[in-house]
């Protein structure tokens, strides 16, 4: 594979994942409701699920040059493995923060977006 082959190659890539972001952030959006829903033994189920797909996101979107992307879900991944290795049940304040961080991540990661379509 030559240069330009690869560089169309992953600009295909990007776009691909660019494709796919809001399909993502919909999935986070939804185990944030579950999360809030949750009985105190579910509570973990959607935290691991909340978990894993800000750890994806953070390195997809590091792989894929949306590097806001990244960073965001990066520190939501972070907070998620802190509560995670407490294994209690979430307070209040958890759920208010895990919001928060939520928020943060789909409002950042949906401007990234934006300005990546009206680049290409």
């Amino acid at each position: 594979m030559n240069e330009a082959e690869f560089e169309s190659q992953l600009k295909k890539l990007k776009q691909e994942f660019a494709g796919n972001l809001v399909a993502r952030l919909r999935d986070i959006n939804e185990y944030q409701s579950a999360l809030r829903l949750a009985t105190k033994g579910e509570s973990s189920e959607y935290l691991d699920k909340l978990q894993r797909a800000a750890h994806s996101l953070a390195g997809s979107g590091a792989s894929f040059g949306f590097s806001v992307t990244s960073d965001v879900a990066a520190i939501l991944d972070s907070r998620l493995q802190e509560l995670q290795r407490h294994k209690g049940d979430l307070s209040t304040g958890d759920i208010a923060e895990i919001d928060s961080l939520i928020d943060n991540t789909v409002r950042q990661t949906r401007a990234e977006l934006k300005n990546y379509h009206d680049r290409n």
